[in-house]
């Protein structure tokens, strides 16, 4: 229950992370990046502006997205990946999905999915790494990643020592039946 509430609490914090940023970035926004209608990726990035805030495409582009298009849109980027002719566009679809995986609207989020395609993406991306608020999503995710395993061997654990409990009482009753016949 503790590792629950710490999941949570850093989950609501990614969550946090950003809003923030979101709000702050539509305070200085002018309009909404456009988006390739062939593929749906956003375009090249190419301003220098643009280029020091990389969350910022793809918050504007699914700040409006709705629970039940999150998994129809994470399919349609995966092939965008196995198909992509250039880095640039795999590296913008790896951060979409990294997104979308993490989103606070995912019905089902899977933050070691996200961690996954943010590090692929940073693999694409060496001068994003130096971002802060990428920096800090990373190092969210990588919490959340760990706490989930920690959780998950926590579990296993518990449900050993219910099959321990469960040993021990069938043995306590064995042992009780048999004094019971020696009497």
């Amino acid at each position: 229950m503790k590792h629950r509430r710490r999941i949570l609490f850093i989950a609501a914090i990614f969550l946090l992370i950003g809003f923030t940023f979101q709000c702050a970035q539509k305070s200085t926004q002018k309009e909404a990046p456009p988006v390739l209608p062939s593929t749906g990726v956003l375009p090249e990035v190419g301003s220098a502006a643009e280029e020091e805030m990389p969350l910022k495409p793809v918050t504007d582009l699914y700040a409006e997205i709705t629970p039940a298009e999150i998994p129809k849109e994470i399919a349609r980027l995966l092939p965008v990946i196995r198909k992509s002719g250039s880095d640039r566009e795999a590296m913008t679809a790896h951060l979409q999905l990294a997104w979308l995986y993490g989103h606070y609207k995912n019905p089902s989020p899977q933050y070691l999915k996200a961690l996954q395609e943010l590090d692929a993406y940073l693999s694409l991306d060496h001068a994003a790494g130096s971002d802060d608020v990428v920096q800090n999503w990373h190092k969210t995710l990588r919490e959340i990643a760990r706490l989930s395993k920690e959780n998950k061997d926590l579990r296993e654990k518990a449900e050993q020592l219910k099959d321990q409990v469960k040993q021990l009482k069938h043995l306590d009753i064995e042992m009780e039946k048999r004094r019971q016949d020696v009497k």
